[in-house]
């Protein structure tokens, strides 16, 4: 079967309002029981942080440890550091 120079989701690909594509960040789902959601909870209120910053922290330390570059990023943050900057 041959393959399509553009693929349906590329041209869909369009500008956010925040300038990015929407290729550019994905969304991931992850589900824990109630005890360790409540630990993980807990530990970002200890930290000051949130729970999706343990989760890069954790996927990065994760990439590491198999041996890849910690490339993971929160696009949150990202753009909350490109408003101050203005």
């Amino acid at each position: 079967m041959a393959r399509k120079s553009t693929s349906a989701a590329f041209t869909r690909a369009a500008k956010t309002p925040r300038g990015r594509t929407e290729r550019d960040v994905r969304g991931l789902l992850v589900r824990v029981n109630d005890v360790g959601y409540r630990a993980l909870r807990q530990l970002a209120l200890d930290e000051d942080t949130t729970l999706q910053s343990l989760a890069i922290e954790a996927l990065n330390d994760l990439l590491k440890k198999r041996g890849a570059k910690p490339v993971v990023t929160n696009p949150l943050r990202e753009a909350t550091d490109a408003r101050r900057r203005r």
